[in-house]
């Protein structure tokens, strides 16, 4: 429900849900251009990471694998 009225008010911005094959982790990709993620959610993390942020000016392979590891909550692409 609270995803449908984000989707609802956000609708400049695609929402596309996608698993990592390898640690079959499910994620929330948000687009707002071609190629330009700003934001992942991670659909079901750790408990207690639900609200942490990991913060990454230019994702890397071992960044973004590193956050996929951590199970926190969201990535920020800033």
């Amino acid at each position: 429900m609270a995803l449908s009225a984000v989707v609802g008010r956000w609708s400049t911005f695609k929402f596309e849900r996608v698993i990592d094959p390898d640690s079959r982790q499910a994620f929330l990709l948000i687009q707002t251009q071609p190629a330009r993620y700003p934001a992942v959610f991670h659909l079901w993390p750790l408990p207690g990471q639900q609200s942490v942020t990991t913060i990454m000016p230019k994702p890397t392979r071992a960044g973004v694998d590193a956050y996929i590891d951590s199970r926190t909550g969201w990535l920020e692409v800033r």
